[in-house]
Protein backbone atom coordinates (compact mmCIF):
# COMPACT_ATOMS: atom_id res chain seq x y z
CA UNK A 1 0.00 0.00 0.00
CA UNK A 2 1.35 3.40 -0.98
CA UNK A 3 0.42 6.04 1.64
CA UNK A 4 0.71 9.82 1.45
CA UNK A 5 1.06 11.36 4.91
CA UNK A 6 0.45 15.10 4.97
CA UNK A 7 1.97 16.44 8.17
CA UNK A 8 4.48 14.62 10.31
CA UNK A 9 4.36 16.32 13.69
CA UNK A 10 3.26 14.65 16.92
CA UNK A 11 0.23 12.79 15.55
CA UNK A 12 1.56 12.07 12.05
CA UNK A 13 4.93 11.01 13.44
CA UNK A 14 3.31 8.64 15.95
CA UNK A 15 1.21 7.03 13.22
CA UNK A 16 4.25 6.67 10.99
CA UNK A 17 6.35 5.03 13.73
CA UNK A 18 3.67 2.40 14.30
CA UNK A 19 3.02 1.72 10.64
CA UNK A 20 6.70 1.27 9.82
CA UNK A 21 6.45 -2.27 11.17
CA UNK A 22 3.87 -3.24 8.53
CA UNK A 23 5.66 -4.82 5.61
CA UNK A 24 4.42 -3.64 2.26
CA UNK A 25 3.55 -0.09 3.26
CA UNK A 26 5.42 2.67 1.42
CA UNK A 27 5.25 6.22 2.72
CA UNK A 28 5.66 9.64 1.24
CA UNK A 29 5.74 12.49 3.73
CA UNK A 30 4.60 16.02 2.93
CA UNK A 31 5.84 18.42 5.57
CA UNK A 32 7.74 21.69 5.28
CA UNK A 33 9.50 21.14 8.63
CA UNK A 34 9.87 17.36 9.08
CA UNK A 35 13.21 16.26 10.50
CA UNK A 36 14.57 12.93 11.67
CA UNK A 37 12.47 10.86 9.29
CA UNK A 38 13.26 7.14 9.05
CA UNK A 39 15.65 6.05 6.33
CA UNK A 40 13.94 5.30 3.04
CA UNK A 41 11.04 7.73 3.44
CA UNK A 42 10.32 9.92 0.47
CA UNK A 43 9.92 13.50 1.72
CA UNK A 44 8.67 16.61 -0.06
CA UNK A 45 7.90 20.04 1.35
CA UNK A 46 4.76 20.68 -0.74
CA UNK A 47 2.03 18.35 -1.94
CA UNK A 48 2.07 20.13 -5.29
CA UNK A 49 5.34 18.29 -5.97
CA UNK A 50 3.39 15.01 -6.25
CA UNK A 51 0.66 13.37 -8.29
CA UNK A 52 -2.16 12.10 -6.05
CA UNK A 53 -2.75 9.30 -8.54
CA UNK A 54 0.34 7.61 -7.06
CA UNK A 55 -1.30 6.81 -3.71
CA UNK A 56 -3.74 4.25 -2.33
CA UNK A 57 -4.46 6.35 0.76
CA UNK A 58 -4.00 10.00 1.74
CA UNK A 59 -3.88 10.81 5.44
CA UNK A 60 -3.98 14.41 6.65
CA UNK A 61 -2.34 14.67 10.07
CA UNK A 62 -2.19 18.38 10.79
CA UNK A 63 -3.61 20.65 13.48
CA UNK A 64 -7.22 21.63 12.81
CA UNK A 65 -6.31 25.33 12.88
CA UNK A 66 -3.97 24.74 9.90
CA UNK A 67 -6.39 22.64 7.84
CA UNK A 68 -7.86 25.49 5.81
CA UNK A 69 -4.46 26.91 4.89
CA UNK A 70 -3.07 23.47 4.08
CA UNK A 71 -5.97 22.58 1.79
CA UNK A 72 -5.95 25.94 0.03
CA UNK A 73 -2.22 25.68 -0.58
CA UNK A 74 -2.69 22.23 -2.14
CA UNK A 75 -5.58 23.31 -4.35
CA UNK A 76 -4.28 26.74 -5.34
CA UNK A 77 -0.45 26.69 -5.19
Amino acid sequence: MNILLIGCGNVGGALLRQWLYNIGYRFTIVSPTATGLPVGMKHVTKATQLSLAEFDMVLIAIKHKNLRTCCLNMLFP
